[in-house]
Formats: structure tokens, C-alpha cells, sequence
């Protein structure tokens, strides 16, 4: 860009990435691909120091043209002449599309269940943790309850694993739904599952949950083309209690 942070060019592999083309962004601002994920101050930082250290480095999101949102690793440097007046920036990216993604699946698989979905054994200590201080900290109760099926081997050993995997994600989805929004249902492993019942829930609310659970559970589900009933047992404990 010019010094008033116009652009007066851009190579190839900046229109292969954004998808604009030269002529329709010069003498343009590169705001014009803003996603408007950053806020006022972002912006002011990185121009506070771009003026004081004459560059910045740094994760940002723009958009395509075709208005995908995308992560890119960019730094900007100012340009002087031979008298130290300020005559351009130059910026230069790299999209981060794929490192991003891949960040994300490594999240995925260290903290969540590859079967259900559900938080793991891990992300459940590291959540029961952290509502315990919290509620402690607010003076108020917590209930944990501990889950796991009834007949379960039996439908792996009649049916086959695979029976047993679809009949795994679909207690997964009917617990999810037996709970309020900020609740935390996990999977510890086999047929083991726990939920953390926050916002000031104690006995009585974690009773009926509990009940509603039960009821959930035992209602009949398919699986490959046999009609199934199981059951499900629950032990509750209630912090501070």
C-alpha cells in the first residue's frame, strides 16, 4: 500500500487465496476484506505497532470475496525512503486455513468422544474441576451423576459391536436432551457416562433429571432392524452435601 494505506498492488497468490482481483482493490483499503471479528482495539494495536516499531505480526481473519471467512499469519513492515520518510507497507500472508483445521481436530480427539461426540474422560475432570470451585466459590450446589446402561453387553454380544456403537450414540443424543443448555454430559468409556448439573441444581433437580433420564433411556430404539429395550442405572452425589 501507499503510506496512507492505499493499495497500489497485489501479486497472483493474493487473488488466488481472496478471490479479488487486481483491478477491483486498487487504491482500495485492505479493509475492504475485513471479516469484522476484530474489534476498535485490535486494529489500534496493531497500528500503535506498526508506528512505534515499523512492523507487526500476527493471526488475523479476512474474507473472500466470496464471503468465507479464513485465518491467515500476516506481517505488515513500513517502507522508508533514503531520508526516513515513510513511502509504503507491504504486507505479506499465508493462509492458515489448514493448520487451523488440523488444531482443531487434535482439540477434537483430546478432549471429545470419536464415538458419541460427547466430552471424554479428560475434558469431563477438567470441567468437574472447574464447577466445583465455581460453585464453592458461589455458595452453591452442584450435582454429579454417574450412568450406565442396562443390557448393553447383551445387545453386543446378540447383535454385534457395531449394534452396540449405533445404540451408544443414541443414548448420547437422548441424555443430551434430559439436561438444561450449560450442563455437561461426558462418556468415560464403554457404556459409562456421567453428567455435571450446574446452576445451582441439588437433590430435588437432579432427582427428576435422574427420572427423566430413566424414562429416556428405556424408551425402544432400532437397531439394525431389531427393536431393543434397555434400561439405565444412576448414582447421584451433590457438592457440597
Amino acid at each position: 500500500t501507499n503510506a496512507r494505506g492505499l493499495i497500489t498492488d497485489i501479486n497472483p497468490a493474493y487473488e488466488r487465496i481472496t478471490g479479488y482481483h487486481r483491478e477491483e482493490l486498487l487504491g482500495k483499503s485492505p479493509g475492504t476484506a475485513k471479516s469484522g471479528r476484530h474489534d476498535a482495539d485490535f486494529y489500534r494495536n496493531m497500528w500503535n505497532r506498526l508506528t512505534q516499531e515499523g512492523r507487526w505480526e500476527g493471526e488475523i481473519w479476512d474474507r473472500r470475496k466470496n464471503g468465507e471467512l479464513f485465518p491467515k499469519w500476516l506481517s505488515i513492515n513500513t517502507i522508508r525512503n533514503s531520508i526516513g520518510e515513510l513511502t509504503h507497507y507491504v504486507g505479506v500472508f499465508i493462509d492458515i486455513s489448514d493448520r487451523k483445521d488440523a488444531e482443531q481436530r487434535l482439540v477434537q480427539l483430546a478432549f471429545y468422544d470419536p464415538l458419541t461426540g460427547l466430552p471424554n474422560r479428560l475434558f469431563f475432570r477438567d470441567r468437574l474441576t472447574h464447577e466445583l470451585v465455581h460453585a464453592g466459590y458461589r455458595d452453591i450446589p452442584l450435582a454429579l451423576m454417574f450412568l450406565d446402561l442396562d443390557r448393553f453387553k447383551w445387545v453386543n454380544d446378540t447383535l454385534g459391536h457395531a449394534a452396540g456403537d449405533d445404540q451408544l450414540k443414541e443414548i448420547a443424543t437422548r441424555l443430551q436432551e434430559c439436561g438444561q443448555d450449560n450442563d455437561t454430559v461426558a462418556r468415560l468409556g464403554g457404556d459409562e457416562f456421567t453428567l455435571i448439573l450446574t446452576d445451582g441444581q441439588g437433590p430435588e433437580q437432579a432427582a427428576l433429571v435422574a427420572e427423566r433420564i430413566i424414562t429416556r433411556v428405556r424408551e425402544p430404539m432400532t437397531l439394525h432392524g431389531q427393536v431393543v429395550h434397555v434400561g439405565a442405572s444412576v448414582g447421584i452425589a451433590v457438592y457440597p452435601d
